[in-house]
C-alpha cells in the first residue's frame, strides 16, 4: 500500500541519524526569521472548507466489487465545513478550529476531525497545538508548559526501534518537518500493523492537510486538504 511505501521512507531517513535521547531538543528557528510559516493562522477568523479523501481496502474475492487478487478497494469524497476563530489573551494569540456540524454542514468523519479541530497558541515565535482548554492564561500556561504540545520552537525527536523475539522491527517515529511555507507534524508506527497521522500548517490557509493512515488486515485512510 501506499502508506506503507511512505512509512518505510520515514523509517528509512530516521534510522540515518544516531540515536537521541527522547527527551533531546533541537532549536527549529535559529536565526532571525521575518515572519513565522504559522503567522497566517492568527490574522483573521474565516471559515474553511476541507475536501476529504476516504480509502478503504480489503481482501474478499466473494465481493462482487473485488478486483484483481480478491480485492476490494472503496474511494469517495466529502467537503466538510469548518471555522476558526482567533483571539488575543495576554501575550499570547489563539486560533482555534472547529468543524460543527449545523446547517446541513456534513460531519467531517470522526478520525480526521480529531486532527482538524484543535487550537494553536503562539507567542510570535513558537507554536503550540493542543485539544485542551485554551480559554484563559492560566489554561494557556499549562499547554505551553507541556512539551509534547509544542511544535515550533523546540523540535521533540523520539526515534525508537525495537526487536522482538521473532526478529521482526517493531517501532515508532515522531518529527517535525519546516519548509518554506509549511511546517508538517508526522507520527508513524509499524510491526504487524502499521499507521499513523500527519497534519501541515502553512502560509495563507492554516491548516493545511490533514492524514491518517492505518494498514493492517484492511486498509483504511482520510486525507483531508483546504479548498483553496
Amino acid at each position: 500500500m501506499r502508506h506503507l511505501k511512505l512509512l518505510a521512507l520515514g523509517a528509512a531517513v530516521l534510522g540515518c541519524h544516531s540515536s537521541r535521547a527522547a527527551d533531546a531538543i533541537v532549536p527549529a528557528n535559529a536565526g532571525p526569521a521575518a515572519e513565522p510559516v504559522f503567522a497566517a493562522l492568527f490574522v483573521d477568523a474565516r471559515p474553511l472548507t476541507y475536501d476529504v479523501e476516504l480509502e478503504h481496502s480489503y481482501s474478499d474475492d466473494t465481493d462482487p466489487d473485488a478486483g484483481a487478487g480478491g480485492m476490494v478497494e472503496r474511494r469517495s469524497t466529502v467537503a466538510v465545513s469548518c471555522r476558526r476563530t482567533v483571539a488575543r489573551i495576554g501575550r499570547w494569540q489563539v486560533a482555534s478550529i472547529a468543524c460543527p456540524v449545523d446547517d446541513g454542514a456534513t460531519a467531517p468523519p470522526s478520525v480526521i476531525a480529531g486532527h482538524l479541530e484543535a487550537s494553536f497558541v503562539t507567542d510570535g515565535r513558537s507554536l503550540w497545538r493542543t485539544t485542551g482548554d485554551v480559554s484563559d492564561a492560566a489554561a494557556i500556561a499549562e499547554v505551553v508548559a507541556e512539551r509534547a504540545d509544542l511544535i515550533v520552537g523546540q523540535q521533540p525527536i523520539d526515534d525508537e526501534h525495537i526487536d522482538d523475539d521473532d526478529g521482526r522491527e517493531f517501532g515508532s517515529a515522531h518529527k517535525v518537518v519546516i519548509s518554506g511555507d509549511e511546517v508538517c507534524v508526522e507520527d508513524h508506527y509499524w510491526g504487524g500493523d502499521a499507521g499513523g497521522s500527519r497534519w501541515c500548517v502553512g502560509r495563507g490557509d492554516g491548516v493545511t492537510e490533514a492524514m491518517w493512515y492505518f494498514d493492517g488486515a484492511e486498509s483504511h485512510s482520510q486525507t483531508a486538504r483546504v479548498r483553496r
